[in-house]
């Protein structure tokens, strides 16, 4: 089977389908992944066949739009400014790209937010599989939406409070990205859809790349919905040895990190984070991204990096303080670790309050990002019984293989041309 995947966004989008894309070659697959330029070289190192179905757009741009980080309207001020400056200008790039591969293709996998994906399938005909990385983005009666930092409403009153909510996001959603989404419609021939985020998924195949033990399917999800298991990019990187050497010499490390896009962003972060440890027997691992986030003259308990593989560094660390992108958090629960949640935009104040109904979370809003914050949230998960909370769930997503997991669902449901 030849299969097509594209997707969008960060890391914590681009590392699952690299890891799909490696189980299904593994298995004998031809593959291809199309994406932004900036991962065709990781892609190819990979060995994996590479398109680029956008223009170049690197991370550092967020300091042009630094709103994308925002939580007004519960996020929607950020999906106004990404439809309109990033997504927009590569529609007609991608259909073009994405349909030209198409025709060589059995099959194609889109994440769900790759907007080009639906009219793609509807001038090829291509069968298609929508995957989502993370929770909130489905609708249901019994859940909370990707920006609420809330947990859902129970009981049969609750459960309407929960959909109107629903209702009200996907319609503001709606009304902020049709007047864009109509005119790209109307170029490619196709007539204006009533719901274009979430009403264009495929209705053969949705994959959920996240473990049931971060969130587990409500009851009155669609039937063709299907949860993998996280799917981890197992790469040959390896620590540095200075930090090899740093964590093996002492009691594990808290881990502050800002993944790879509110690091933009990061304002007093670092500081505040060795300040929370000044003075105490604790140590900390700060992963900066960019040297303007360096704090200064550290102490000999902080080691600071630029960046280091998470799945080889989280085992080592005692905690994770991070803003909650669904990459950092599953890969969190795999180290058996509990996190202190820093969200900022987009799925991640509900990752965070997942995490929190897990019991192996503390949320600190943008507001209470300061070092007695930080010891406060430390001495909280000490209270609540985290750290046993958090091994034991690690064990059972350690058992998991969302990746191949992903693979059987798409053989044994593949439809082909």
């Amino acid at each position: 089977m030849k299969v097509l995947l594209t997707t969008w966004g960060s890391r914590g989008d681009f590392h699952p389908f690299l890891a799909l894309a490696l189980e299904l070659q593994r298995r004998g697959h031809q593959v291809t992944l199309g994406a932004n330029p900036y991962w065709e070289k990781e892609c190819q190192q990979a060995g994996i066949r590479f398109v680029a179905t956008e223009t170049f757009v690197s991370p550092e741009v967020i300091f042009d739009y630094p709103e994308i980080l925002s939580h007004q309207k519960m996020g929607v001020k950020a999906l106004d400014l990404f439809v309109k400056h990033f997504f927009a200008p590569q529609l007609d790039l991608s259909v073009e790209v994405l349909s030209q591969e198409a025709r060589e293709h059995d099959l194609l996998i889109a994440h769900h937010f790759v907007l080009a994906a639906p009219v793609v399938v509807a001038k090829t005909a291509i069968p298609f599989v929508t995957v989502t990385l993370a929770p909130g983005v489905i609708r249901s009666r019994y859940t909370a939406a990707a920006g609420a930092y809330h947990q859902p409403f129970s009981g049969r009153i609750g459960e309407w409070v929960n959909d109107y909510f629903w209702q009200w996001g996907e319609k503001l959603c709606q009304k902020t990205v049709r007047p864009t989404l109509d005119l790209f419609y109307q170029r490619q021939g196709l007539a204006p859809h009533s719901n274009y985020l979430f009403g264009t998924w495929s209705d053969q195949l949705v994959l959920q790349l996240y473990s049931e033990h971060f969130a587990l399917n409500p009851s009155d999800y669609p039937s063709h919905f299907y949860q993998t298991g996280f799917c981890f990019k197992e790469g040959e990187s390896v620590l540095n040895p200075e930090l090899s050497d740093f964590l093996n010499s002492g009691e594990k490390p808290w881990l502050f990190t800002l993944g790879t896009v509110a690091i933009y962003e990061a304002g007093d972060f670092y500081r505040e984070a060795v300040a929370s440890i000044a003075g105490s027997s604790e140590r900390a691992v700060l992963l900066i991204g960019r040297e303007e986030n360096r704090p200064e003259n550290l102490p000999e308990n902080v080691m600071a990096v630029l960046y280091a593989p998470h799945e080889k560094l989280m085992p080592y660390c005692k905690g994770v303080i991070h803003q909650c992108g669904v990459g950092g958090v599953g890969q969190a629960m795999r180290a058996g670790i509990p996190s202190v949640a820093c969200p900022y935009a987009f799925d991640q104040p509900n990752n965070a309050m997942r995490l929190v109904g897990l019991g192996i979370a503390v949320v600190l809003r943008r507001n209470r990002r300061r070092a007695r914050d930080f010891r406060n949230a430390f001495m909280k998960l000490q209270r609540m019984g985290a750290f046993e909370k958090a091994r034991e769930i690690g064990v059972k997503v350690r058992s998991e293989n969302g990746a191949q997991r992903a693979c059987e669902i798409i053989e044994k449901q593949k439809t082909p041309r």
